[in-house]
């Protein structure tokens, strides 16, 4: 099995994950740690991972985190101006996308991941560490259905009107 990368979007996993976003609002090197020593217990586990590395906003204000005693395991502040958006699609691009796997709820991110051939997680299934790679023996957990406040014909609307915009069938 191919040696995977596993590329996280730092604040935007931390804010969209409750337990790491409670940690956020009261101490933001702090969510930080939680963050990235879940990436280090995750990298233990996983012996097809080669690396996590967890991105985050930086600017000139944001001192340098050291990541937990983990190899494989890196935290990387963006430069001032520079978005992490903007360098996970650099990462994705400059690399071997096929074997890379980006976390984000981040809808652009992930789009541009992508169509670039990388594999994508939620916040939610990482925090869960419930990730699936390209070629893992492990099945994806089951999502149960969601119930629809939606009657037929609205449902059936809405539809058409998705069609009509983006094309379809």
């Amino acid at each position: 099995m191919p040696t995977k990368r596993i590329l996280v979007d730092g604040y935007n996993v931390i804010r969209r994950t409750p337990r790491w976003n409670d940690l956020f609002r009261r101490d933001m090197a702090e969510a930080r740690s939680a963050l990235l020593q879940h990436c280090a217990t995750m990298k233990a586990r996983h012996r097809d991972i080669s690396e996590i590395v967890v991105i985050f906003d930086g600017d000139s204000s944001v001192a340098s985190h050291p990541a937990p005693n983990a190899p494989g395991v890196r935290a990387i502040f963006t430069s001032t101006g520079v978005e992490a958006d903007e360098r996970i699609v650099e990462a994705v691009r400059s690399g071997t996308p096929r074997e890379t796997l980006v976390v984000s709820d981040d809808a652009e991110v992930i789009g541009k991941s992508r169509r670039l051939g990388a594999s994508v997680a939620s916040a939610a299934q990482f925090q869960q560490g419930a990730i699936a790679h390209r070629g893992s023996t492990k099945p994806k957990p089951k999502v149960p259905d969601a119930k629809s406040d939606l009657t037929p014909s609205q449902e059936r609307e809405i539809n058409a009107e998705m069609r009509r915009t983006f094309g379809g069938e």
